[in-house]
C-alpha cells in the first residue's frame, strides 16, 4: 500500500490528503505514522471530526481505550452529527461493561441514523447481556425490520425465547437464522432445543451439522456424547467424550458424562475415576457426587 503514498502526498498537506496517508499507514499496521498523519490533519481540520475518529480507531487497535474514548468525544464535539463516532464510543463502552453509557451512545447514533440496523442490533445485544429481555426483543425486531437477513438478530431472539421458555418461537427464529446463514452456533442451539424436547435423533443431526462447520468445536463433542448416552450408544459416547477432553472445554461436565457412559457399559472403576476427576475440578458438582456415591457399592474395596 505504501506505493500509493507519494501520489497521496502530492495532493498537499491538507486534511483529506493527511487522512488518506493515515489510512494507508493504519492498514499496514504502522500506527505511529498513522497517528502523526492524523495530528497533521487536525492542524488543517475543517470540523468534520474525521481526523479525531481516525485517531480513535487507531487507539482501539492499540488497546489504548481511554485515548480512544477521548478521541471519540473530540470527534462528536467537532461534529455532533458524526454517527460513526457515537457508534465507536458505544462499542468501547460496551466492551468495558459500561452498558448504560453504551446504550446512550447508541441511542444518540440512532437519532442521527435511525435506519442503521447494526446499531439496533448492538442495542439488542446489550439488552440481551443485561437480561432486559423486552428491550432486547424490541431492538432486535427493529434491526430485522430494516434488514430481515440479519441472521445474528434471529439467533439472539432464539436465545431469548428459549430462556423465556417459548420453545416454538425459539425454534422459528433459529430456523430463520439457519436459512439465511448456517453457523455452528445456530446448529448447536437448534440441537439444544431438540434435546430439551427429547428429540434425540434430530438433536444429534444438528450437532453433527455444526461439527461439519467447525470440527474443533469441543462443546459439540460432549453434547453429541450426551445424546449418545441418552440413546444407549455408550461406546460411541465414550469416543466423542474423549475427543472433547482432548479439546478441553468444560472438562468437569465431560468427565461426568464419561462417568455415565462407563456406567452404561459396566466399567465401574473407570466411571469412578471420571466422577472423581469431575469433582477435582468442581468440588460442589452435585450430580457427580451423587453418581459416585451411587456406584460405590459396586467397586472393589481398594477402588472405593
Amino acid at each position: 500500500m505504501t506505493e500509493f503514498l507519494p501520489k497521496v502526498k502530492s495532493l498537499g498537506r491538507g486534511e483529506e490528503a493527511r487522512l488518506h496517508c493515515a489510512e494507508v499507514y493504519f492498514i499496514e499496521g504502522k500506527y505511529d505514522q498513522a497517528i502523526a498523519e492524523c495530528r497533521t490533519a487536525l492542524e488543517h481540520s475543517s470540523g468534520t471530526g474525521s481526523a479525531e475518529l481516525m485517531l480513535a480507531h487507531i487507539y482501539v487497535v492499540q488497546g489504548a481505550y481511554q485515548a480512544a474514548m477521548k478521541a471519540c468525544l473530540d470527534a462528536t464535539a467537532a461534529n455532533p452529527k458524526l454517527d460513526q463516532a457515537h457508534i465507536l464510543l458505544g462499542k468501547i463502552y460496551s466492551d468495558q461493561g459500561r452498558y448504560h453509557e453504551a446504550i446512550g451512545a447508541f441511542r444518540t447514533a440512532l437519532e442521527i441514523s435511525p435506519e442503521n440496523d447494526a446499531v439496533h442490533y448492538l442495542l439488542g445485544a446489550i439488552f440481551f447481556e443485561t437480561g432486559q429481555w423486552d428491550d432486547a426483543i424490541a431492538a432486535l425486531h427493529s434491526a430485522l425490520k430494516i434488514n430481515p437477513q440479519l441472521d445474528t438478530a434471529h439467533y439472539r431472539l432464539a436465545n431469548i425465547f428459549l430462556v423465556q421458555g417459548k420453545e416454538d418461537e425459539a425454534l422459528e427464529q433459529v430456523e430463520q437464522a439457519l436459512r439465511i446463514r448456517p453457523t455452528f452456533k445456530s446448529h448447536e442451539l437448534l440441537g439444544d432445543i431438540y434435546f430439551s424436547r427429547g428429540e434425540f435423533k434430530s438433536a444429534l443431526a444438528e450437532y453433527r451439522e455444526g461439527m461439519q462447520i467447525l470440527p474443533e468445536y469441543d462443546t459439540l463433542h460432549w453434547k453429541i456424547g450426551k445424546v449418545l448416552i441418552e440413546v444407549g450408544e455408550f461406546w460411541l459416547a465414550i469416543i466423542e467424550l474423549r475427543e472433547a477432553l482432548k479439546l478441553n472445554d468444560n472438562p468437569a461436565t465431560t468427565h461426568f458424562l464419561l462417568g455415565r457412559a462407563y456406567c452404561g457399559v459396566g466399567e465401574w472403576e473407570q466411571a469412578s475415576r471420571q466422577y472423581k476427576a469431575a469433582l477435582a475440578i468442581d468440588s460442589v458438582y452435585r450430580e457427580a457426587r451423587e453418581a459416585l456415591d451411587e456406584i460405590l457399592p459396586r467397586l472393589k474395596p481398594t477402588q472405593a
